[in-house]
């Protein structure tokens, strides 16, 4: 048999061991896989095959199932490495492990999350606390056990109304204690400001969004204050949550009921698009503000919105009202101020929602409105000029983006909007420094500009810009993407979306609503009720009842990095190493498939026996990988190493079984020979 030399590879990533061997540290010890021999006697079979017309059959254990099945080659079938049953793996299967391991009734509370989400159920509560924490504005939400439906939200102490939660700002002193949260941070900081202290404070807001772009999250992340001095990502996220779980523990004293902190079940809101790195980060900042793990869920913001959305929307079926019934599939649209995050559900026979479209989006919040603005004003009258107008003068530079959120919400594609422009004051002291810098009076320089036919400067500061201006340069580069995003979901799934559900903040936008409306006309297009609070009361519901979600899609192909005998002719060179004098290769073995339908608490085993590559070594640990492709091969630049997997305590060999089908990735393991479980710790946030 002639075997075809593999195509061209990209470099090997860094993580990838070249020779010489491959140094083993302590006890520590790399992971292998107990088919890799069974795989070299196969190529050795072939190339030991001279004759290209004779047929030869081996068995090979597959990926996808859980029994051998056999593979033919001959001169009309060429061995292909890239092809995913070819490349003889650990098959895995859905997971008898977790059932096996329950049965002895162990407790594997801190290693591993998917345990702990067994024990936050089991947990008895008497009321679920909700916290959503968004870019822009955040609140906490309640209700009792006995009532669930009955909501009891946070008093927001703005002023403005344009949220019933509160700014998403962190007010922190020089030894990194909590000022203030919220509105008071915001009207505290512009004191400061004034009285030219504001260098003894750190002022944080839309942090948020640190999470959602930093693809290599660690303890170590950093955030920046507005003035670019940093942080620890876990101390302003911790005493953000510390803040809002105090001030419920105190709005609860105050009551007549009764509750302490162990009496409640917490949920957590991140969107769905975050990878698990950052949900880690959350769950870990949780920690840190006083909120057991135990008693801890995360709730991924698109899901428990259309929770919210199964319960409140009402529509007319058959001359009469009801809820969404079964078989009803709608798309929500969780609009926010950093994250459009898109979801679509359906409601089967028992009531619950399952997934029908991986969770996607991306970073179109409506806070890009805002930077598109500043870039704007960047343009006429100079990007460094304003950038300094920002540093100076922080209270007016406050003042401005207050301003451009009235005007997002009320800006709409109608005859009103484009007969009345709206207006921007432009602050005393920015006019005064850009006025001095051009040595020129603000009117001419936007005369003079290329935006002449659609701004113009009032005697009195006000910037009057055109409707066609603020549609194009503001709104649209933000809402295209939306609207394209939107469109793929709905192609993908073939007109089986029957409403599209808007929700969050950014929702609230007319322009938006009516450019949405406008651009899917085959689809009902609804704005929930509330629907800046519909993430934050479905969390509520869901945390009662956290079944009301039964399926989940995948976002990514996940598996394990494992070694096999290197396999000259066929596996790319540039990915060899060496493990103790023998050529090795880095392997995808591939557990879930992206947009694979995965239920919840449903677990995937790797079916055969792991070996630490180092004899009698009592730990040893796995890479956590995801990819974008539906069958990832090699650990190559598709791969991207998303965490560690230790496991402690191994007396000879080891079965793990990972869960992706709740909010966060979680893992078990079992000792093959006594049939223990082994300590199986999952850290997606260390050195990697």
């Amino acid at each position: 048999m002639h075997l075809d030399e593999s195509p061209p590879r990209p470099q090997r990533l860094d993580t990838t061991p070249t020779s010489p061997d491959i140094p083993l540290k302590g006890n520590e010890s790399i992971s292998s896989v107990s088919s890799s021999t069974s795989l070299k006697s196969i190529i050795s079979d072939a190339e030991e095959d001279k004759n290209p017309g004779k047929t030869f059959t081996k068995n090979v254990p597959s990926l996808k199932k859980k029994k051998n099945v056999v593979k033919t080659f001959g001169h009309e079938e060429r061995f292909d490495p890239q092809k995913e049953a070819d490349v003889p793996l650990p098959p895995v299967r859905k997971s008898a492990l977790y059932d096996e391991i329950s049965k002895k009734g162990a407790d594997f509370a801190g290693s591993s999350a998917f345990p702990t989400y067994q024990t936050v159920l089991s947990q008895t509560y008497k009321l679920v606390a909700a916290i959503d924490f968004g870019t822009t504005y955040s609140g906490y939400a309640f209700s009792w056990k006995k009532d669930p439906a009955n909501f009891v939200t946070l008093k927001s102490s703005s002023s403005d109304k344009l949220s019933e939660k509160e700014p998403s700002v962190l007010l922190m002193d020089r030894s990194e204690h909590l000022v203030d949260f919220g509105q008071e941070a915001v009207l505290k900081y512009k004191e400061f400001c004034e009285e030219k202290l504001q260098q003894d404070y750190f002022y944080f807001s839309n942090f948020k969004m640190t999470l959602h772009r930093n693809e290599n999250l660690s303890r170590k992340t950093i955030i920046q204050d507005d003035k670019g001095r940093e942080c620890l990502a876990v101390t302003v996220f911790s005493l953000s949550i510390k803040y809002f779980k105090e001030r419920l523990l105190h709005q609860l004293d105050k009551s007549k009921d009764h509750c302490s902190n162990e009496d409640i079940r917490w949920v957590l809101t991140v969107p769905a698009i975050w990878g698990e790195q950052a949900k880690q980060l959350m769950q870990e900042s949780a920690e840190m503000a006083g909120i057991s793990q135990h008693k801890l869920m995360l709730a991924l913001e698109p899901e428990v919105a259309a929770v919210f959305v199964k319960e409140i929307q009402i529509e007319r079926q058959a001359d009469e009202l009801s809820k969404y019934r079964p078989g009803k599939k709608f798309l929500v649209m969780d609009l926010g101020g950093g994250t459009a995050d898109l979801t679509a559900m359906e409601v089967v026979d028992d009531g619950s929602l399952k997934q029908l479209h991986r969770a996607c989006g991306g970073d179109w919040g409506g806070n890009k409105v805002n930077d598109n603005f500043f870039k704007f004003l960047g343009s006429l009258f100079g990007h460094s000029v304003i950038k300094e107008c920002e540093e100076r003068y922080r209270s007016d530079f406050l003042d401005l983006q207050k301003e451009i959120e009235v005007m997002k919400r009320k800006f709409g594609k109608g005859d009103y909007m484009y007969n009345s422009p709206p207006k921007f004051q432009i602050p005393y002291m920015y006019q005064t420094f850009i006025k001095e810098h051009h040595k020129m009076e603000l009117k001419a320089i936007v005369a003079n500009s290329e935006f002449s036919q659609d701004a113009f400067l009032s005697d009195n500061g006000k910037l009057k810009l055109s409707a066609k201006l603020i549609e194009t340069l503001l709104f649209n580069p933000v809402v295209n993407c939306i609207k394209q995003e939107t469109e793929n979901v709905l192609h993908e799934l073939r007109g089986q979306i029957q409403d599209i559900m808007m929700v969050g903040g950014f929702s609230e936008s007319e322009f938006v609503y009516q450019t949405i409306k406008e651009s899917f006309p085959r689809t009902k297009l609804l704005r929930a009720n509330e629907a800046g609070l519909a993430v934050l009361k479905g969390a509520v519901l869901y945390g009662h009842s956290p079944g009301v979600i039964s399926s989940r899609r995948c976002a990514f192909t996940y598996g394990v990095g494992l070694y096999r005998v290197f396999l000259k002719g066929h596996d790319p060179e540039d990915l060899k190493c060496k493990i103790q004098g023998e050529d090795n290769i880095p392997v995808f073995v591939k557990m879930v498939t992206v947009g694979d339908e995965v239920g919840i608490g449903e677990t995937f085993d790797l079916d055969e026996e792991i070996f630490p590559v180092k004899k009698d070594a009592p730990q040893m640990s796995f890479k956590i990988y995801r990819s974008a492709l539906d069958n990832p091969v090699y650990i190559d630049e598709s791969s991207i190493q998303i965490g560690k997997l230790t496991v402690k305590n191994i007396t000879s060999s080891v079965r793990i079984s990972l869960c992706f089908g709740l909010t966060q990735i979680t893992v078990m393991a079992v000792n093959t020979d006594t049939k223990e479980n082994a300590i199986a710790e999952l850290d997606l946030l260390g050195e990697l």
